[in-house]
């Protein structure tokens, strides 16, 4: 048996290891899942919850620096006024229609993996919802640094 740690980037909560198992036989009793042949397609299973998961994460990534913008431009004042009235301010704190349908994305993906247990995926809603809210958690902290300069 042999293993390494897999560097990611972003999420640090797990850490993640590549394991491989070289000659090694297990016991039919003791096959995980009990069928031979299915460990992919169970894996798979997994997956799906794994994105819906991290969509919640990547929400709420971006909903505290979309707050954090948000403070930030209505607290500092140039020529009078605070920044949020200025129109390229404004524009990136739109970006909480964004987040918005990120996290509805999510809700609807996290109701169809209920469903799980009748045979139903929800591969597609599950995808859909981790690739909306990854976008917007790396969207708004870009505009959040933006607000700064």
């Amino acid at each position: 048996m042999t293993g390494t740690e897999i560097e990611v980037l972003g999420y640090r909560g797990m850490k993640e290891y590549e394991i491989a198992f070289d000659a090694f036989v297990v016991k039919a009793e003791n096959l995980l899942g009990g069928v031979k042949g299915l460990g992919f397609k169970q894996l798979m299973a997994t997956v799906e919850s794994a994105r819906i998961q991290t969509a919640a994460r990547a929400i709420g990534v971006a909903q505290s620096a979309l707050e954090d913008a948000l403070g930030y431009a209505l607290e500092r004042v140039q020529f009078g006024e605070p920044t949020a009235n200025f129109p390229r301010v404004a524009d990136k704190i739109a970006m909480a229609v964004e987040i918005m349908i990120a996290r509805q994305l999510t809700y609807y993906a996290a109701y169809a993996a209920r469903q799980k247990d009748s045979g139903r995926r929800c591969d597609l809603e599950a995808g859909m919802a981790n690739l909306s809210s990854v976008f917007a958690s790396a969207t708004e902290p870009r505009g959040r640094r933006r607000f700064h300069r």
